[in-house]
């Protein structure tokens, strides 16, 4: 059923009626069984205007990032990443 729901998500069409965002970090799992990262996290990253940054952790699988390493280095990067957009 997951699934079933991912393959119609689309929140880049979202994107385009929303007012400008704020600095945005898009992590993605190079080896995401679930989305193509190219057609989301990509296209999202493309689309944006303002602070933007992508990151493509390598060798995990989409819920990968929720623990261990994959998750400590999201961590890093959320925190170095907003504290120099938000100061």
């Amino acid at each position: 059923m997951i699934r079933e729901h991912y393959q119609i998500f689309a929140p880049i069409e979202d994107l385009g009626h929303r007012p400008s965002l704020p600095a945005v970090l898009v992590i993605d799992a190079a080896n995401d069984e679930l989305i193509d990262i190219r057609q989301h996290g990509q296209r999202f990253y493309d689309r944006l205007t303002g602070p933007k940054q992508r990151v493509v952790l390598p060798a995990i699988k989409h819920y990968d990032i929720y623990r261990g390493e994959p998750l400590e280095q999201a961590r890093r990067l959320a925190v170095e990443w907003y504290d120099k957009q938000l100061k």
